[in-house]
């Protein structure tokens, strides 16, 4: 069975996000995800998209 491709939307400027308190997205933990997906098993089937600028319309969508 073929393998999915997996989508890796990034870009520097995710590392520059500020996180406080136990919030689990910080610049450490987004870099090693990111870097296992891209040498782990789905390193196969990994896509890498930059990351587009959202509109405040956009960001309203998903976020409350």
């Amino acid at each position: 069975m073929a393998m999915r491709p997996l989508i890796l939307m990034s870009d520097e400027h995710c590392l520059e996000h500020a996180t406080w308190g136990v919030h689990p997205g910080t610049r450490e933990r987004v870099s090693a995800v990111c870097a296992r997906v891209r040498t782990g098993p789905l390193a196969a089937a990994l896509l890498e998209e930059r990351a587009r600028p959202a509109d405040w319309a956009a960001l309203l969508e998903s976020h409350d």
